[in-house]
């Protein structure tokens, strides 16, 4: 059975958890360069994706980015040996992404979050980046424990 995936909740929409996941980084990617752009265009043309899952894409990259401080500070917390600008740009946006999930997406379970979040290191990354965003989001994870 496929299950489909929308603004943290299962939905109608055809769109798999990945894609959506995929989607929601460049999503993330391209508000970090011009966080007032608009990025339904981008989407629709490089993902592929009908103009209203677009604008819940957006939508949720707006919500992600709003807490960006707090994530940010999650993310330097976790990360003993680096600064935030030491780690690529892809990193941190697909840790922002984990940690968000982790921290304040109910529909996510942590593992989940790391799961998706090391798949996406692995296409939009490398292996050796990889392991160092499970280093990362594990110890986020197992701090709430």
């Amino acid at each position: 059975m496929r299950f489909f995936f929308a603004c943290g909740k299962l939905s109608s929409m055809a769109m798999s958890r990945e894609k959506y996941r995929e989607a929601l980084f460049q999503a993330l990617f391209a508000l970090d360069h011009d966080p007032d752009g608009e990025v339904v265009p981008i989407l629709m043309q490089q993902v592929k994706i009908a103009k209203s899952a677009a604008r819940d894409v957006q939508e949720k990259a707006i919500e992600i980015l709003a807490k960006r401080e707090e994530l940010d500070n999650q993310i330097e917390a976790a990360s003993e040996n680096y600064t935030l600008e030491r780690i690529t740009q892809a990193e941190r946006i697909i840790l922002r992404l984990g940690i968000f999930e982790i921290l304040f997406d109910e529909a996510v379970p942590g593992p989940v979050a790391i799961s998706e979040a090391i798949r996406l290191t692995r296409k939009f990354g490398s292996r050796d980046s990889a392991k160092f965003v499970n280093a990362v989001l594990d110890k986020i994870y197992g701090s709430l424990s």
